[in-house]
């Protein structure tokens, strides 16, 4: 299994520590289902400035900008859903309808959201 890299100022990268930690199925600690980096302080000072960076930028569009993002997030959520219950599942020890319970509340969560920025608008 490949190891998974931090998502930093828009770049996979691996940690500046060079270190893993294997993730595994809490109702089978046989199934490795992620290697995670084992992440130290540059790494997170590296995330915290290119979030910072971002926030400029990101405070910089309108809301129908944001909202346009966020439509795009959640329309690519709702096609993969199949996939990430089954990665919840494995990482939590849920059962499948658990995980995709959780993904609906997370998808009906983003809507409120995006009508909520809108409603700021008297929209």
């Amino acid at each position: 299994m490949k190891p998974n890299k931090n998502f930093i100022d828009g770049k996979w990268v691996a940690s500046l520590e060079k270190e893993t930690y294997q993730q595994k199925n809490p109702a089978n600690l046989e199934q490795v289902t992620g290697i995670w980096p084992r992440s130290g302080l540059a790494d997170v000072e590296n995330a915290i400035n290119a979030a910072q960076k971002t926030y400029q930028n990101w405070s910089a569009l309108t809301v129908h900008k944001r909202a346009e993002y966020v439509k795009k997030a959640l329309s690519l959520m709702m096609e993969r859903v199949p996939g990430i219950a089954e990665v919840l599942t494995a990482e939590n020890g849920k059962t499948l309808s658990e995980s995709r319970l959780e993904i609906r509340a997370a998808i009906n969560e983003m809507e409120f959201q995006i009508s909520e920025g809108l409603y700021s608008l008297g929209e």
